[in-house]
């Protein structure tokens, strides 16, 4: 069952939901960590509390003086937000928000983070994608894929990587807000490479429900985010 409305509503009220693209993909083999904190940012998403409004940030890179003003938009956002919400943010988007602001910033940003892939990756130890968890739930997937993100950048279309950023930005949030999710259970491991018809059924049937609204309350408890 997915939450009530009344809980769906409180939660939406303090979720701040974001999402970053960037200039290149991360190579294979490459030391991750490294590969991501030396990632520049493109375009940033922003679905701030308490309505969802939709913020746009679109840098021009090396060094245009009008990205400092962008940045800084930006940072105050995130800076008033009581949660933050980013899938695998804490392993991708903070690191490359790392280029750009202090360490004790994103810190800051990081205590106030709930990331669903980290929850799920901990609770099943499997890496979900984003498409992987929205089709399990019902809901529509994304509108192509990294690869496609920065070829568009490349050749110009930075309205088309807006587009898409913001995309997974509004999926990620119907996720988090309007659903109790859906997620694998620790013995399905994703992704699954192959599947027949019987596999597929099994993945769907096997699951648990996460509610998001319970999340919250006990990162409040711990002291993780800030009860206000």
């Amino acid at each position: 069952m997915s939450e009530p409305a009344g809980e769906r509503e409180a939660l939406a009220a303090r979720l701040t939901v974001f999402d970053i693209e960037t200039d290149r993909l991360l190579e294979r083999g490459a030391d991750r960590d490294g590969a991501v904190d030396a990632l520049e940012m493109t375009v940033c998403v922003v679905m701030a509390a308490p309505d969802g409004a939709r913020r746009d940030f679109v840098l021009s890179g090396g060094g245009a003086p009008e990205d400092v003003v962008t940045l800084a938009h930006l940072g105050a956002v995130l800076d008033a937000s009581e949660l933050l919400v980013a899938y695998n943010g804490r392993g991708f988007d903070l690191r490359v928000l790392g280029r750009y602001f202090a360490r004790e910033r994103v810190a800051a940003w990081a205590a106030r983070l709930l990331d669903p892939f980290e929850l799920i990756r901990d609770l099943t130890g499997s890496w979900v994608k984003l498409d992987e968890l929205l089709a399990l739930n019902g809901l529509p997937g994304k509108q192509g894929d990294g690869v496609d993100a920065v070829a568009w950048w490349a050749a110009g279309q930075r309205a088309r990587v807006l587009e898409y950023c913001a995309d997974d930005v509004r999926a990620l949030r119907a996720l988090v807000v309007d659903h109790g999710l859906l997620r694998p259970r620790g013995t399905i491991r994703f992704p699954i490479k192959r599947w027949d018809r019987r596999d597929r059924a099994q993945v769907i049937v096997e699951h648990r429900r996460l509610a998001w609204a319970s999340v919250v309350a006990d990162a409040v408890v711990a002291g993780a985010i800030g009860a206000r």
